[in-house]
């Protein structure tokens, strides 16, 4: 996923599993670039990615695990 946030802002992204459970949060520490997910111990389904800056949601993505 790619993102830009402003420079000196507390930014992380989030995924949810389709259950509404957080499977995985990442701090991002650039104020722009692409986050690889690692998806290893996923269950193949739908999973929500929600870009949080300064404690706001700013984007979300859906994006659908088929496996390996």
């Amino acid at each position: 996923m790619e993102y830009h946030v402003p420079e000196n802002t507390n930014a992380q992204l989030q995924v949810f599993n389709s259950g509404g459970i957080k499977v995985k949060e990442i701090q991002l520490v650039q104020s722009k670039g692409t986050v690889i997910i690692p998806t290893e111990h996923w269950n193949v389904g739908t999973y929500t990615c929600n870009l949080i800056v300064n404690d706001k949601s700013i984007k979300i993505e859906k994006i659908v695990f088929t496996g390996k």
